[in-house]
């Protein structure tokens, strides 16, 4: 079982993901949620078991670049869920396993 986190400010996008994941990914277990930056940085420390991070970019309290740089994410492996292509090759320096624009495709 993967042990994953949700990290956006936008609680539909979290919620329809969350159910992509339910749907099609039974392998991946949400085991936290948070809604900004200072809320994922709790949720990361808070559960040292997550192997995965669910990132969204832009959120009303800073970056999930900001984030990044707050954490120790070298465990994590890192899925960027932005509706923002423009941060694509930011995200790149982070090795993400993925950057998933919104609204994302279940095929994805």
């Amino acid at each position: 079982m993967i042990n994953a986190i949700i990290i956006d400010d936008e609680p539909a996008a979290r919620a329809s993901l969350a159910l992509e994941i339910k749907l099609h990914c039974p392998q991946i277990r949400i085991i936290a949620e948070a809604s900004s930056v200072a809320e994922g940085v709790e949720a990361v420390g808070s559960h040292p078991q997550a192997s995965l991070l669910f990132l969204d970019i832009q959120m009303t309290d800073g970056s999930g670049f900001d984030l990044l740089q707050q954490i120790n994410f070298e465990s994590l492996k890192i899925i960027f869920t932005t509706a923002y292509s423009e941060y694509a090759l930011r995200a790149i320096k982070f090795a993400p396993l993925d950057y998933l624009l919104k609204p994302i495709d279940a095929q994805e």
